[in-house]
Order: C-alpha cells, then sequence, then structure tokens
C-alpha cells in the first residue's frame, strides 16, 4: 500500500475561490502563503477541496488572513492538452495537442486559527510518499531528479473516477506521477544507494515549477514549419529523505 501525505500550514492570501475546474468541477481554490520559518522564506501553494461538505463548512469558516492547517494528498492526472496555436507566416489558427501532466493538492480535512500574522505563524510544507522509481535517475552536479509511481488505493481509484470530468490517459486513474528532486548530500546518497524499480520512500515538501519547452510544427494551411511553447504550472517534491523501502520486493 503507498503513502501520500501532505501537510500545509499557512495564512489564507485571497478569499477563498468557488469555481468549476477542468477535472474536478465544482472545487473551493484556497491559495496560501507559507512562512518557512526553517529556510527563510515564502512559498506559495495553492490546495483544492473537492468535497462538497467541506466546501460548505470551508467556506462558512475561513476568511482571508486566517492560519489554515491542512490534511490532504498529492494527486497528478495525465491527459491531452489543447492549445490553440497562431502559425506566424500565415496568421492561421489551428488546435495542437500535447501530453500534459495536472497535478494539484486536495485537502480532507483543515483546522482554521485566527489572528496570527504572517511574520508570526509558522508555515507547514510537508509530504512523505512511497513508490516505485519509474525511470533511470537523471544527474547532474548537485542535483538529482526522478520519478515516482505512487499507487492509489481501489476506493480512491473509483471516487476519482467519479468526479473527474477530463478525459485522462489510460492508466492515470491508477496512480500518481510524482517528480521529485534532490540536491547536494541528498543527491550524491541517492545516487549511490537508489536505482530504477526500487521502491523509496519520500519525505520532503512541495514546491511549484513551470514546465516549458519548444515544440517544432508544420501550418496545415501554408505547410510552413515553426516553434510554439508549451507553458504550464506543475507541483513537484523538493525531498529531504530519501530512502529504500526495505520491506518491498520488487517484480523485476
Amino acid at each position: 500500500m503507498s503513502i501520500n501525505k501532505c501537510k500545509i500550514g499557512g495564512i489564507v492570501a485571497e478569499v477563498p475561490k468557488r469555481m468549476n475546474s477542468l477535472f474536478y468541477g465544482d472545487v473551493l481554490e484556497i491559495r496560501l502563503d507559507i512562512n518557512r520559518k526553517d529556510i527563510d522564506n515564502i512559498e506559495h501553494v495553492t490546495c483544492l477541496i473537492v468535497d462538497k461538505e467541506l466546501i460548505e463548512r470551508a467556506m462558512n469558516t475561513i476568511g482571508v488572513g486566517d492560519y489554515l492547517f491542512c490534511f490532504g494528498h498529492f494527486v497528478s492526472l495525465e491527459y491531452k492538452r489543447k492549445q490553440l496555436v497562431k502559425c506566424p507566416h500565415c496568421g492561421k489558427e489551428g488546435y495542437r495537442m500535447r501530453k500534459a501532466q495536472n497535478t494539484d493538492i486536495i485537502l480532507r480535512d483543515f483546522e482554521v486559527t485566527k489572528g496570527i500574522d504572517l511574520s508570526d505563524s509558522d508555515g507547514v510544507n510537508r509530504v512523505v510518499l512511497t513508490g516505485v522509481v519509474n525511470n533511470p535517475i537523471q544527474q547532474r552536479e548537485g542535483h538529482n531528479r526522478f520519478q515516482i509511481v505512487n499507487n492509489r488505493p481501489i476506493q480512491a481509484q473509483q471516487h476519482l473516477m467519479e468526479i473527474v470530468t477530463e478525459e485522462l490517459l489510460a492508466g492515470s486513474e491508477r496512480f500518481n506521477l510524482v517528480n521529485v528532486n534532490t540536491f547536494n548530500g541528498l543527491a550524491t546518497h541517492v545516487s549511490k544507494t537508489v536505482k530504477q524499480s526500487n521502491r523509496v520512500i519520500v519525505k520532503g515538501s512541495i514546491y511549484d515549477r513551470i514546465i516549458k519547452y519548444t515544440i517544432p510544427c508544420k501550418c496545415k494551411y501554408c505547410e510552413e514549419m515553426f516553434e510554439y511553447d508549451v507553458v504550464y504550472p506543475q507541483y513537484e517534491v523538493t525531498a529531504t529523505s530519501v530512502r529504500q523501502d526495505v520491506d518491498y520486493i520488487s517484480k523485476s
């Protein structure tokens, strides 16, 4: 059984927004400013509430400036991202489809505390995940990057498919794909002790990364070649601890 736990604590930065999500339908979006005193930094994390009863409770109790301590889990969904592209040669527009990953922090409970300023608050950004290393570890000087497969329980799979409105790529309902980054001494440790197909226990924090890459394209109208940028945000994990799950036996 995979572990997937997030604890987020921060000051509500703006009025929680009830909106129609591309993936979950009716949701409540909450933006938090997290005062990470341990690293002397202010982080910004957006969480979602999808449970209807929890949405109503949040709307009745959460206000701007409140300190919110949240319990949730990391969700990633793979899908085909539709993007409108304009040819720079003839000016005609058309849609292109590319595989993309949507990531969210979904809350399952929260506690509200009034009257705490951002500067006085103790920000919390913690995540614990288990999963199998999905690919060879990408190694750079002082930085490693790898992806883990975090399986969802059957009940969570069924619930997800009941609420998700966007068409997902096959298999995306069964697991989360989580990108993990390690730095400096931990990166060296991971290089020596972890490899593809190992099951690992990862502890760390969530951070927001902007994914950007360039795609060559041929216009179907004028047949000229051009390039366009694919840009979207994605949550990843900065690890503070990575160790092998010694009780796991690989099938490979």
